[in-house]
């Protein structure tokens, strides 16, 4: 069974006999069994889930939730996408959510009823995710969930200066996407002390994507357009170089 859900808001959902609950075509789902009875299915897995117990549900539906045949259960549940962490996580850390993702996507997640996540999920109420405050908490909360991010593995060729490479590393993994987002190639490079020639190749050795590329996806997810006001057609023309901007404005 698939419902349409507000993301970052938690809600109660009661689950039929006997029917399943997949998770979102473009996000991840984690529910939590309140009531009734229920089973974690998975690509070759199959076992009970606890009341209070959590599972991470992942898009692709090899891992379902599926309620009893006997009676009805209560899910509590949200929606999240990686995409909602943008300027929260750095490059490197979304990087490794999406690896977690890919290797988790047979398996998925399941917390024990005792786990500190689980009992924070069951310690708030439907409906809490629609203030600014309450989803940045449960973005924490989402985090606790998966649990430690993997460290990524030093690929970069032998010709590669382990001094650039190091300072590479540590500045993908302390910009947040916001920064990384204002950012040029150029500046980038100087905070690396290499050329952006090697900077590119290290970045696509990384994160598999040219790093204008990155950039440029960045910019166009957070971009404002600006609304014109009725009847008033504005034409944006760029300002050469060579012109003042005092005196294209007295003009």
């Amino acid at each position: 069974m698939r419902t349409m859900l507000a993301q970052m808001v938690v809600e109660d959902f009661r689950l039929a006999e006997g029917l399943e609950m997949t998770g979102a075509d473009d996000g991840w789902m984690c529910a939590q069994l309140r009531e009734g009875l229920a089973y974690r299915l998975g690509a070759d897995t199959a076992e009970d889930l606890a009341p209070g117990g959590v599972v991470l549900l992942l898009p692709g539906n090899r891992v379902v939730l599926r309620a009893s045949q006997l009676r009805p259960c209560i899910i509590r549940r949200f929606e999240m996408r990686v995409e909602s962490m943008a300027g929260i996580l750095t490059i490197e850390e979304e990087a490794a959510l999406r690896c977690l993702e890919e290797a988790k996507a047979r398996t998925g997640w399941t917390l024990s009823p005792e786990h500190p996540a689980a009992l924070e999920l069951s310690s708030v109420s439907a409906g809490f995710g629609r203030s600014p405050g309450q989803r940045i908490q449960l973005l924490g909360l989402a985090l606790d969930i998966v649990g430690p991010l993997p460290n990524f593995e030093d690929d970069s060729d032998a010709a590669s200066s382990p001094t650039a490479t190091e300072r590479f590393r540590r500045l993908m993994s302390e910009i947040p996407e916001g920064e990384l987002m204002q950012s040029s190639p150029d500046d980038l490079a100087r905070r690396c002390r290499c050329t952006v020639r090697h900077l590119n190749r290290l970045f696509r050795q990384t994160y598999g994507v040219a790093l204008r590329a990155k950039l440029r996806d960045l910019q166009q997810r957070n971009a404002v357009q600006p609304q014109a006001r009725p009847g008033l057609q504005v034409e944006s023309r760029p300002l050469a170089p060579s012109q003042d901007p005092d005196t294209v404005a007295r003009r």
